[in-house]
């Protein structure tokens, strides 16, 4: 544990430490010695990882380039697809304002043909405007209802020449 703080600390742990005995001076000898060993063989296998992976062929190269030219491609596409999805949201909105323009008018053309269909409305127009009236006893004539569902007319009806 002491090492580990002394050595990232970068403090000589012989200028802290006490020395007593005959083995802890050879362990200490041997100590910064085959330290240095480690960190070469690994300072060495690290740095040829580093060359390796640092290093980019040209397969890597293009693969990467072809990546970003694809990339570049999907987000173009996306950006077109979102502009046509806002163009087509005002398309909607605006037809939808159109809708409610002629939903109103057809409300008030529906209003005013209730009002020529209103009997009371009819019958006052009829009397009144144009003379009409109720026709009189003799001028009904009363058909017999038969079995048949519907009527066959051969002649004329009696009274209409």
């Amino acid at each position: 544990m002491a090492e580990y703080r002394n050595r990232r600390l970068r403090v000589n742990p012989q200028a802290y430490s006490v020395i007593e005995g005959n083995t802890v001076r050879k362990e200490l000898e041997t100590a910064p010695q085959q330290e240095e060993k480690k960190r070469k063989k690994v300072s060495t296998g690290v740095r040829k990882n580093r060359e390796r992976a640092l290093g980019m062929n040209r397969p890597t190269v293009m693969m990467l380039a072809m990546a970003t030219v694809i990339t570049v491609i999907l987000c173009f596409e996306a950006l077109l697809m979102q502009s046509r999805i806002i163009s087509i949201k005002r398309e909607v909105s605006r037809k939808q304002a159109e809708l409610d323009s002629l939903r109103m008018s057809n409300d008030a053309l529906q209003d005013s043909m209730t009002i020529y269909t209103d009997l009371d409305y009819v019958y006052k127009t009829a009397t009144r405007k144009l003379g009409m009236v109720y026709p009189t006893e003799d001028q009904i004539i009363r058909f017999e209802r038969t079995e048949s569902e519907y009527v066959r007319q051969y002649e004329d009806i009696p009274g209409q020449e």
